[in-house]
């Protein structure tokens, strides 16, 4: 996961999306791996959606959910703050007359 966000924040993108893997019901990573090995944790497939953070859907085989969370979030933070992605939306938005919108987009974004 550290190589992923350094290799996200070394690349000129003008969006980047991060995820944590959503194991639906029916996919192997689903039926092979977690439920088959008794790691699914909830069984509420409701939560089963994305960027949906807050309720742990599965343990990983390494990290707690709180640490999946916190790469999660630092993988946004750290692209969102990357001065030349800043610069490159600045300038985007400026060339498309919308910085308002940018900057709400950018307020708003779960990075946090």
């Amino acid at each position: 996961m550290e190589k992923t966000i350094n290799f996200a924040g070394s690349l000129p993108l003008d969006m980047a999306k991060f995820d944590i893997a959503i194991p639906y019901p029916g996919t192997p990573y689903y039926q092979n791996d977690l439920h088959s090995n008794n790691r699914i944790l909830n069984y509420n497939f409701q939560d089963y959606v994305v960027h949906q953070v807050d309720k742990p859907i599965f343990q990983h085989e390494n990290l707690k959910w709180y640490e999946l969370r916190e790469y999660y979030s630092r993988a946004y933070r750290e692209y969102s703050l990357n001065p030349g992605y800043i610069l490159r939306r600045l300038k985007r938005s400026l060339f498309m007359g919308s910085p308002l919108y940018n900057f709400k987009y950018f307020v708003s974004s779960r990075w946090y």
